[in-house]
C-alpha cells in the first residue's frame, strides 16, 4: 500500500523525500557516532583519574596501615575533598577489616537513594556491592589494593559520580544536534530547489503530452533540449509530435479532397434521386389514374359484349359481337401487360404467398387453351411427375400468368405438332431450403423455333424475334420480359432452348414451399350457384347492370345498392326477414364509404359471418391489398370482370364454406394414442375422439405408449404426465430419441395432465412435447387442438357443429356440476354415464382408502399420486369441491408442506358420501 502511495507521487515529491531522506539518515549516523565517541573518551578520562587518586592514596596511607594508625588513614582519605566527584571511599586492612572510610559533603542524600544504605563495612561487602553496580549509569566504583613492599598492605574502595560527564555528553550532544537540524534544513532547501530543477522538464514534458492528447494539437513544442538525458528526451518528443503533425496534414488534405468530391457526386446523386423519385411518383400516379380509368369503359364493353353474346343474335351479328369481344379482349390484355411492366419497373408489383392446388392451376389453364389449340389441330397436353406436390404455397396468380403467357406463344408459333405443359420437381438437396423446394416446368412446342441471332433480345422489353411490321403473329413483345421480370421476383430463372424450324422449349426454375394445409380441389358443379343470394354495392349503373345480368345467368338472385350506407339497411332488413345473403359484391371506389370500409362494418356486425364477401377492385396496383387484408373480405377481384371468373370465384368460396362446415369429410383415419392410467379419463377422452371420428389405441403407462408407437401408424399422441412405472415425460423422450434415430418426423404429442401451476406447461414443452392440455377437458378445446395438429396430414378436416343438450342444473349446492356428465350423455347416451358413474364410485373409494394408508405411513409420494389421480376423476364427472380438496392435498404433498392428518382424509370420504347421491341421480335421469 505505501509502495503504491509513493509510486503515485509526483516526480518533484519523490526527489524531495528521496534527498530528505538521505540527509537525515546520514546526519543521525553521525550524531550517534560523535555521541558515542564522546562518551566513550569522557569515561575512560574519568576512571585513568580515578585509579590515578587511588595510587596516590593507596601510597600515602600505607604506612598508617602499616603500623595501624586509623586517624592519619582518615585524614589521608579526606584529602579528598579535592574531587567533588567522588561520593565515597573506604580504606580496609588486608584481611578485609574497614580501617578508616570517607563520604563527600553532597553525597549523603545520594548514598541512599542509590541504595547505599552504609558504606560497606567489609572488603566482602565492597566486592559485592561492585558487582552489583557494574552497569550502573550514574557512579561508578573502583576497589584496588595498597602495597606495601610489594605485599598488600590493604585494600581501596572508590565510588565516583558520573552525572557530571552525563550533563558534559548531554550539552555537548544538544549543541552537535542543532548544528545537525540546522544543516538538514539547509540540504532540504537547497535539495527542494534541486529538485525542482531537475523534475522541471520531465513535469512540462508530461503537461504537453496531455495537452496534445486533450486538444489534438500537434503544433506545439516542448523547450529544453539538452545534451543529458532529459533533453534527449524531449528533442526525441518533439520529433515525434512533428511527425505526427505532418502526417495530419497530409490525412487532412487527402480528406479534403475526397469531401469535395463526395460533396459533388452526392450532390448530383441527390439530384438524380429527386428527379428519379418525382418522376416514378408522376409515373405512379398516371398508371394508377389510367388503370381506373382504362379498366372501367373496359368493363362495361366486355361485358356488355359478353351478355350480348347470350342473347339471340342473327350470324351477322353474332360474328361482329365476337370480333368486338375477341378486340376487346386483346385490347385488356395489352393493357394488363403494359401495366403490369410499368410496375414492376416502378417497383411497386407485390407477391402474395397462398396456399393453392396445383393440380387443379394446370388443369384450369388446359382448358383455357385446349379450344385454340384444337382449333389449329394441334396436341394441348399437361402432364405432373408423380413426386410433384399437390399443395404448395406461393403466389397462383403470378404462376398462372407466366404459363399463360408461355402457353399461349406456344400455342401462337405452333401449326402442326403438339404443345406440352411438364412439371416436375428438381430432387437436388442445393436446390431448396427448409419447406421449400424447386419446381421444373418445361413449356415445349414444335413451331418454328427461334433464330440463334434472336436469342439475345428475346426477354428484352417491346422486342420480338420478327420486328418488321410486316410480322405474321403480331404482339407487344412485352410478354416474355414481363415473364422473366416476374420469375426473378419469385426467385426462379427462366431458359430458352430452341432450333428453327423444329422446336422451342421454356424451361421455368421456380421456388415454392410446402403449403400450411392440404388445399382440396374444387370439384363443385355450376349447379351449386343455383337460388343463391347476391348483394350488389355498385354506384356505377353500368357495372351494376353488368353484375345483374352476370348474376342471372348463373341461376343466381341478386339486389343492388348504390351506395354502402343502403347495404347495410338491406342487411339489416334481410335478417330482420329471415332471407340472409350469401354473397356480398363491393365495388372498392365508391362515394362515401369505400369497399374496404363496408367490408369492416359488415365484418364487425356478427349477424353476416356466414356471409361471403367479395371486393372489385379497379386498382391495377397492389397497394390497396393491406386494405383489403384488413378489412376482412374473402376474395377481391380486378376489373373487367368476366362471367367466367366470377363464376369460378363464388364457387371456390363455396367449396371453402363447406369444406370448412362439411361432416363428410374429417379425422376418420387419424389414429390417436392415448397414454392415461386413469380409466375414467379413458372413457372420456376415448368418447370425444370417436365423435371427431379418430381411432384410439390406450396405453395405461409409458411403456404401453412406447410399444404401440414402434408398430407404427400413429398420428397424434395424448400423454398424460403422471402415469404408473414410467411417467408421460420419460415417454415423450422416448419417443423423441427413436424418432430421431429413425429419421422420421416428430409426431405432435399433447401434454394432458390434471397440474395446473405456474411452470407446467414450460416443463411439457422441454419434455419434448408439442402441446399441453389441463384437465378437465372441454369438447371443444380437445377436438379444436386434434383438427389444429393433423390439419397438414389430412385431406379434409371435419369440423363438428356442438349441438349439446342444454345444461341442466340437478342441484343448487357448489358440490357438483352437470355440466360434464350432460356433453358425455350426448355423446355416449346414459350408457356411458351409467359406466362412468360407476367406475368414479369404486375407483374413488379405492383412491381414498389409499390416502388413508399414506397418511398412516406419512408416505408422501403415495399421498400425492392417490391425490393427483382422485382429483382429475373428481373433475371429469364435475364433482367440484371433491377434485378441489384433492388438489390442495396432491399440492401440499408435492411442496412439502402436508400435515399427515387422517381427519383431512376423512373431511375428503365425508364430501364423497354426500356427493354421491347426487350422482346416482345423474344416473337415473
Amino acid at each position: 500500500m505505501r509502495r503504491q502511495h509513493f509510486a503515485d507521487l509526483p516526480i518533484t515529491s519523490k526527489l524531495r523525500r528521496l534527498q530528505a531522506l538521505t540527509v537525515g539518515m546520514a546526519l543521525v549516523f553521525t550524531l550517534l557516532v560523535s555521541s558515542f565517541t564522546e562518551f566513550w573518551k569522557e569515561r575512560g578520562q574519568i576512571v585513568a583519574d580515578i585509579k590515578t587518586t587511588g595510587n596516590m592514596i593507596g601510597f600515602n596511607a600505607a604506612a598508617a596501615l602499616l603500623f595501624n594508625d586509623s586517624r592519619s588513614a582518615t585524614d589521608i582519605l579526606a584529602a579528598l575533598r579535592s574531587k567533588p566527584n567522588i561520593i565515597a571511599a573506604e580504606l580496609y586492612t588486608s584481611e578485609g577489616v574497614q580501617f578508616a572510610d570517607y563520604v563527600g559533603e553532597r553525597f549523603a542524600d545520594f548514598i541512599t537513594k542509590n541504595h547505599f544504605t552504609t558504606v560497606p563495612g567489609t572488603l566482602v561487602e565492597a566486592q559485592s556491592q561492585l558487582q552489583e553496580n557494574r552497569f550502573e549509569l550514574l557512579t561508578h566504583t573502583e576497589v584496588q589494593p595498597v602495597y606495601q613492599n610489594g605485599e598488600a598492605a590493604g585494600y581501596l574502595y572508590m565510588v565516583v559520580d558520573l552525572r557530571p560527564m552525563w550533563w558534559g555528553l548531554f550539552y555537548n550532544l544538544g549543541q552537535i544536534s542543532l548544528v545537525t537540524l540546522a544543516a538538514f534544513l539547509l540540504s532540504s532547501f537547497y535539495g527542494r530547489r534541486l529538485a525542482t530543477l531537475i523534475s522541471a522538464p520531465v513535469i512540462r514534458l508530461s503537461q504537453l503530452a496531455q495537452q496534445v492528447s486533450r486538444e489534438k494539437n500537434y503544433t506545439v513544442r516542448a523547450e529544453g533540449e539538452g545534451q543529458d538525458e532529459i533533453g534527449q528526451l524531449v528533442k526525441s518528443f518533439n520529433q515525434m509530435i512533428g511527425q505526427i503533425h505532418e502526417r495530419d496534414e497530409q490525412l487532412e488534405r487527402q480528406r479534403g479532397q475526397l469531401e469535395h468530391e463526395v460533396e459533388i457526386r452526392t450532390a448530383d446523386l441527390r439530384h438524380s434521386v429527386e428527379e428519379a423519385h418525382a418522376a416514378n411518383l408522376a409515373k405512379s400516379q398516371f398508371l394508377a389514374t389510367m388503370s381506373h380509368e382504362i379498366r372501367t369503359p373496359m368493363n362495361g364493353v366486355l361485358g356488355m359484349t359478353e351478355l350480348l353474346l347470350s342473347t339471340e343474335l342473327t350470324e351477322t351479328q353474332r360474328q361482329y359481337t365476337e370480333t368486338v369481344f375477341s378486340s376487346a379482349d386483346a385490347l385488356l390484355t395489352l393493357i394488363n401487360d403494359i401495366l403490369d411492366f410499368s410496375k414492376i419497373e416502378a417497383g411497386k408489383l407485390e407477391l402474395e404467398e397462398i396456399d393453392f392446388n396445383l393440380p387443379e392451376l394446370i388443369d384450369h389453364l388446359t382448358g383455357l387453351f385446349f379450344d385454340r389449340a384444337h382449333s389449329k389441330n394441334i396436341e394441348l397436353s399437361c402432364t405432373l411427375e408423380a413426386n410433384v406436390p399437390h399443395s404448395v404455397r406461393g403466389d397462383p396468380y403470378r404462376l398462372r400468368q407466366i404459363l399463360t403467357n408461355l402457353l399461349s406463344n406456344a400455342v401462337k408459333f405452333t401449326d402442326v405438332g403438339s404443345v406440352k405443359l411438364h412439371v416436375s420437381k428438381l430432387e437436388n438437396d442445393h436446390y431448396g431450403l427448409g419447406d421449400s423446394f424447386y419446381l421444373n416446368f418445361r413449356i415445349s412446342d414444335t413451331g418454328i423455333g427461334i433464330k440463334p441471332d434472336a436469342m439475345a433480345k428475346l426477354f428484352k422489353s417491346f422486342s420480338q424475334a420478327d420486328g418488321s411490321t410486316t410480322r405474321k403473329y403480331g404482339g407487344s413483345g412485352l410478354g416474355l420480359a414481363i415473364s422473366k421480370e416476374l420469375t426473378e421476383l419469385m426467385g426462379g430463372t427462366i431458359n430458352v432452348e430452341s432450333k428453327v424450324g423444329a422446336y422451342t422449349a421454356f424451361i421455368l426454375h421456380l421456388p415454392l414451399r410446402k403449403a400450411l394445409a392440404a388445399v382440396p380441389s374444387q370439384t363443385l358443379q355450376k349447379t351449386d350457384l343455383l337460388g343463391k343470394r347476391a348483394l350488389i354495392v355498385e354506384d356505377n349503373p353500368t357495372n351494376a347492370k353488368i353484375l345483374t345480368n352476370y348474376l342471372l345467368n348463373l341461376g343466381m338472385n341478386s339486389r343492388l345498392a348504390e351506395t354502402g350506407a343502403r347495404a347495410l339497411e338491406i342487411l339489416d332488413q334481410s335478417v330482420r326477414l329471415g332471407q340472409s345473403y350469401d354473397f356480398a359484391l363491393v365495388d372498392m371506389k365508391m362515394l362515401g364509404m369505400n369497399g374496404a370500409e363496408l367490408c369492416q362494418q359488415i365484418r364487425n356486425d356478427s349477424r353476416f359471418a356466414k356471409m361471403r364477401i367479395v371486393i372489385i377492385t379497379s386498382s391495377a396496383y397492389d397497394d390497396e391489398l393491406d386494405s383489403f387484408r384488413i378489412s376482412g373480405c374473402d376474395l377481391y377481384l380486378h376489373k373487367p370482370l368476366r362471367k367466367r371468373i366470377l363464376q369460378e370465384a363464388l364457387l371456390k368460396l363455396i367449396a371453402e364454406n363447406q369444406t370448412d362446415t362439411s361432416l363428410e369429410t374429417g379425422l376418420q383415419d387419424a389414429h390417436i394414442l392415448l397414454a392415461e392410467d386413469n380409466p375414467i379419463n379413458q372413457e372420456i377422452v376415448k368418447a370425444i375422439l370417436k365423435v371427431i371420428g379418430c381411432h384410439v389405441e390406450v396405453a395405461v403407462n409409458g411403456y404401453e405408449a412406447l410399444d404401440i408407437f414402434k408398430r407404427g401408424n400413429i398420428d397424434l399422441i395424448l400423454m398424460d404426465c403422471m402415469m404408473p412405472e414410467m411417467d408421460g415425460y420419460t415417454a415423450t423422450h422416448e419417443i423423441r430419441v427413436l424418432e430421431q434415430k429413425s429419421g422420421e418426423g416428430p409426431v405432435p404429442i399433447v401434454a394432458l395432465t390434471a397440474n395446473a401451476m405456474e411452470g407446467d406447461r414450460e416443463k411439457c414443452l422441454d419434455a419434448g412435447m408439442t402441446d399441453y392440455l389441463a384437465k378437465p377437458i372441454s369438447i371443444e378445446v380437445l377436438r379444436d387442438k386434434v383438427i389444429s395438429l393433423l390439419k397438414a396430414k389430412k385431406t379434409a378436416i371435419k369440423r363438428e357443429s356442438d349441438k349439446l343438450f342444454s345444461q341442466q342444473a340437478y342441484t343448487d349446492t357448489d358440490r357438483f356440476d352437470p355440466t360434464p356428465l350432460n356433453t358425455l350423455r350426448k355423446m355416449g347416451g346414459d350408457t356411458l354415464v351409467a359406466n362412468l358413474l360407476q367406475m368414479f364410485q369404486s375407483s374413488s373409494a379405492q383412491l381414498i382408502e389409499k390416502l388413508r394408508v399414506a397418511m398412516i405411513e406419512q408416505d408422501g409420494e403415495a399421498v400425492r399420486q392417490a391425490a393427483h389421480s382422485l382429483k382429475s376423476a373428481a373433475a371429469n364427472v364435475g364433482v367440484l369441491c371433491l377434485a378441489e380438496m384433492a388438489r390442495n392435498l396432491e399440492h401440499g404433498a408435492r411442496d412439502g408442506s402436508l400435515e399427515f392428518d387422517k381427519g383431512l382424509v376423512e373431511n375428503m370420504n365425508n364430501e364423497f358420501q354426500q356427493v354421491l347421491p347426487i350422482l346416482l341421480q345423474q344416473d337415473l335421469s
